[in-house]
């Protein structure tokens, strides 16, 4: 298929994205779902093709990868990751990702892709208790991590992680089966970061801090 097709397929995916954004603030349930399902067909087709790519490469002989990332199945990439509110929020971040020049691609499951190549973990979390956020991602799946917490009433807070941050603090994370454990909390004015056997690690400077995911 012309690679001219490809790009009107990822241009048709980011549009979708930011479609569903904007019904998902607009409140609009019936709309939001009726575009999901169109941007799971998307992302199918998307899968689809590159599939095929590197079928044809295979066939063709020429032992070489289509991209040097790993090429996703059709199955892990056909559906929007979470449900129900989490997809709104993740879409709303996707949405305001792509307005800062880091456009994520759907990769696997939670795990989204940056233009250089890095696996981005976006979890979302209601407040179960106050102020208080519980979020997991796929140990070993993410170089980097944004933790959507979502309060009861006023504004999402993306807590955006970058790679270098978890070089420092990724082994003092908890960890539950094969999950990576984040515990936020939002104390006075700060956003802090529990870490076992360390202090609360203020995290007020990855807020928002989306530029850093893909340095």
């Amino acid at each position: 298929m012309p690679s001219s097709i490809r790009k009107e397929l990822d241009a048709h995916q980011a549009s979708l994205l930011a479609k569903i954004s904007a019904a998902a603030k607009a409140g609009d349930p019936r709309t939001t779902l009726s575009l999901t399902g169109e941007l799971q067909r998307t992302t199918a087709l998307i899968a689809r093709m590159d599939d095929l790519g590197s079928e044809a490469v295979s066939l063709l002989g020429r032992g070489l990868p289509l991209r040097d990332t790993p090429v996703p199945s059709v199955s892990a990439r056909a559906s929007v990751p979470g449900r129900g509110h989490g997809v709104q929020v993740r879409a709303a971040f996707l949405d305001r990702s792509t307005k800062a020049g880091i456009p994520l691609r759907p990769y696997r499951g939670a795990i989204f892709q940056s233009p250089k190549g890095l696996r981005i973990g976006v979890a979302v979390a209601t407040e179960r208790k106050p102020n208080r956020w519980f979020l997991g991602l796929g140990e070993g799946q993410f170089d980097a991590a944004v933790l959507l917490c979502v309060p009861d009433s006023g504004k999402v807070i993306d807590v955006c992680l970058p790679a270098s941050f978890f070089a420092q603090f990724g082994r003092y994370l908890s960890r539950s089966g094969d999950q990576v454990k984040f515990n936020v909390a939002r104390r006075d004015a700060h956003v802090v970061l529990k870490i076992p056997s360390k202090s609360a690690e203020r995290v007020d400077g990855f807020v928002g801090a989306i530029a850093r995911l893909d340095p």
